[in-house]
């Protein structure tokens, strides 16, 4: 099904794109303004479809544990401060 939609949204946009270039260019002067704007939304077109085609195709890797990978001395150690203030409220106007 994502298959099909991603085709239907293709289409779509192709459609929208020969449209644009077709009856929303204006000639002469125009073209200094609205090529940019069509160029860019064709370039945006392009790299949509890239980035969804990195995502199509991912690489199924096995699941993997740190403590499987490194010796118990080795694990990283992490230290948790909770900070917490009770003085006088007068240290905060200086």
């Amino acid at each position: 099904m994502p298959a099909v939609l991603h085709r239907g949204c293709q289409l779509l946009v192709v459609g929208y794109l020969i449209w644009r270039a077709l009856r929303t260019l204006t000639p002469g002067w125009g073209y200094f303004y609205s090529l940019p704007l069509w160029i860019s939304e064709y370039i945006m077109f392009l790299m949509s479809n890239i980035f969804i085609m990195s995502l199509w195709h991912q690489i199924e890797r096995p699941q993997r544990f740190l403590s499987d990978m490194l010796e118990r001395e080795e694990l990283p150690h992490v230290d948790i401060f909770i900070v917490c203030y009770s003085g006088n409220s007068c240290v905060f106007c200086m």
